[in-house]
């Protein structure tokens, strides 16, 4: 992870689970742009680094939602997540493609089942706030 793109630090280590495995970070309490790459290193200790991807998170809204955009799972990276009374995935014609009413922190979502495009979360807290935030699915 890097602030600047130029100087990284190591957020996390995840070890190898086999050939074609998939692997999953959330790096919570992060705000403004970030830069992230991986460091994959082989068993004879030879590493090669991916490409560099760059991140902008809006913390404004209180809600930071990733990955965005996402294949078949996000996480919400939510300010006040203890007042938390339902959360809905609606798409942009208005209809409700899921809702989630016991909401853990760093809970994944699963959104496979949605169709490409783009999304609204809406948070609804127990004081009736509401905050909304977008995502797309590809």
């Amino acid at each position: 992870y890097s602030m600047d793109g130029s100087k990284f630090q190591s957020i996390a280590i995840i070890n190898a689970k086999g050939f074609n495995s998939n692997y999953q970070y959330v790096h919570q309490q992060v705000s403004g742009t970030a830069f992230y790459r991986l460091k994959m290193i082989d068993k004879d200790g030879s590493f090669t680094y991916s490409e560099i991807r760059v991140v902008k998170y809006d913390n404004k809204a209180g809600i930071t939602i990733a990955p965005n955009p996402a294949n078949d799972a996000i996480y919400l990276l939510i300010k006040n997540n203890t007042a938390i009374k339902t959360i809905q995935l609606i798409s942009y014609d208005g209809r409700i493609v899921r809702s989630i009413n016991n909401y853990n922190s760093g809970q994944q979502i699963n959104i496979s089942s949605c169709g490409i495009g783009a999304y609204i979360v809406k948070v609804m807290y127990n004081n009736n706030d509401v905050v909304y935030a977008r995502f797309i699915k590809k």
